[in-house]
């Protein structure tokens, strides 16, 4: 009876073989796969220094079946190995991060980026049934019977059939008077009138490509944990947003911005070449061509309108792009401990050292602040010489922090939390994750005075901004940070 079961016993034990070898040989091959997407990212860092380092894990055929048996001795080291690696890593997080981000871009740093346990996230406080009940959801997805997905969205540029789905089709936009002047409140009361929800597809996992794939950015603000303080309750001190863009990108960047962030601002304006009421975009005339290398001479003209139209209404004044994600709720909690900003004249952001000028500036990518009485400062000396009022350059961050220190006495502080990690991102939430904080660029030599910390260690919980980010990535953090079950 016992000889008889023996190759039932042996028939068991090759199938627990099998199965086991080709579970953990998938894992392989995800492993695989990822560590040739994280080498090309890394050759795409090298070759344009602003663009964002990715891990994209594709997909990767395996071996062949039969030979599952003779790996199996094998395929149990590797197990323990790698239980041996998780273990390691959740006894000691910190000295895990600094690991992986400091390791190459080997199968070693892939196995580990897949395998880490991520932290959990702190979930933002939900909504009242009331105003769950008030929303207009913006829905997507297959069933809207485009054909097109969330996926399709993450392109520079999005047009044709799917533009209407990713929310980036152009709209008629009414006119305005010639001295119209936006109210900056309209875009938050608009919003609490009637909240938009974002889609539930937006919480899916989403490459910077949009391409199936690790999700570095979610992985981010997980693992840090990044944490969002809700806006419908606002607290601190009253906060104007403003962004610089053109006509063209009204449809897509800020129309993506007025349905996410910016009614978190107790105001918003964004500085175009055409006005749109609809979106509180105003034309603004300036010196000069509208072009990126001309971009101190439209900075200058933003900032001569805020303080004549908007100075004693806000408290701090927020500059960026229209390719940031901003925090409102965590910058003032932040700015809620700064000094007196209606006394004391304060220049707050991501501090950058140039090396070419020689000088201590915030960087105008991760966006910065203004208190009431820099602004008024700066002002005061809008024509003085020693702020280069004519001068047409692309640097409007340098050429700023260049006028207060030279007219006011103000140069940028250090915004870092009590761990030394950075709340002003230049970068999106992946590109921080996957810095080594070994690389010789720009970036950390604009930083070496105090050093850049890596992966995860990179940024504060309560950061408050984020560059690089494309309309669909915008909608995709918001339902993250917001939304999204942990």
């Amino acid at each position: 009876m016992a000889r008889a079961l023996v190759p039932f016993v042996v028939m068991l034990v090759v199938v627990w073989a099998v199965l086991g070898w080709c579970f953990l040989h998938r894992h392989h091959d995800a492993t695989v796969a990822a560590t040739v997407a994280n080498a090309e990212a890394v050759r795409a860092w090298k070759a344009d220094r602003e663009a964002a380092l990715r891990l994209d894990v594709g997909q990767h055929v395996g071996g062949d079946a039969a030979s599952a048996a003779r790996a199996a001795a094998a395929v149990v080291a590797a197990a323990d190995t790698m239980q041996r690696q998780v273990a390691a890593a959740a006894a000691d997080a910190t000295r895990r991060q600094a690991a992986a981000a400091a390791a190459t871009a080997d199968a070693g740093f892939a196995a580990r980026s897949i395998a880490l346990p991520a932290s959990p996230r702190r979930a933002a406080a939900p909504a009242t049934p009331a105003a769950k009940a008030a929303k207009a959801p913006i829905r997507g997805g297959a069933a809207s019977g485009s054909g097109c997905a969330w996926r399709d969205c993450f392109a520079k540029q999005v047009s044709g059939a799917c533009a209407a789905f990713c929310l980036q089709a152009p709209r008629p936009a009414p006119g305005a008077a010639e001295d119209w002047v936006p109210d900056p409140t309209a875009v938050r009361r608009r919003w609490l009138e009637a909240p938009v929800e974002l889609d539930e597809g937006l919480c899916g996992d989403f490459a910077f490509d949009g391409r199936r794939g690790m999700d570095t950015n979610k992985r981010m603000l997980a693992e840090g944990p990044v944490r969002a303080a809700p806006f419908e309750a606002r607290s601190g001190p009253r906060l104007l947003c403003l962004v610089y863009t053109m006509a063209e990108n009204h449809h897509s960047n800020v129309r993506a911005i007025t349905e996410t962030w910016a009614p978190g601002c107790d105001g918003f304006v964004a500085f175009s070449t055409a006005s749109d009421p609809t979106l509180n975009a105003i034309s603004i005339p300036h010196d000069g061509p509208e072009e990126y290398s001309n971009m101190w001479q439209k900075v200058r003209s933003m900032w001569r309108f805020v303080a004549k139209h908007y100075l004693d209404d806000f408290d701090w004044f927020f500059i960026g792009g229209e390719d940031l994600y901003v925090l409102p709720q965590n910058l003032r909690d932040y700015l809620k401990e700064r000094p007196d900003p209606h006394e004391v004249p304060q220049f707050l952001g991501r501090r950058f050292r140039s090396k070419v000028q020689k000088v201590l500036f915030n960087s105008g990518g991760a966006g910065y602040a203004l208190s009431r009485a820099a602004l008024r400062g700066y002002d005061a000396h809008f024509n003085d010489t020693r702020c280069d009022p004519t001068r047409h350059v692309a640097w409007e961050d340098v050429e700023i922090a260049k006028c207060l220190a030279k007219t006011l006495g103000v140069e940028p502080e250090d915004t870092r939390d009590s761990s030394n990690r950075e709340r002003f991102h230049p970068f999106d939430p992946g590109y921080m994750l996957m810095s080594s904080g070994r690389l010789q660029d720009w970036y950390y030599n604009y930083s070496k005075e105090w050093g850049v910390l890596p992966g995860v260690l990179c940024c504060a919980p309560d950061s408050v901004s984020f560059h690089y980010i494309r309309p669909a990535m915008a909608r995709h953090l918001h339902k993250l940070l917001y939304d999204c079950p942990p």
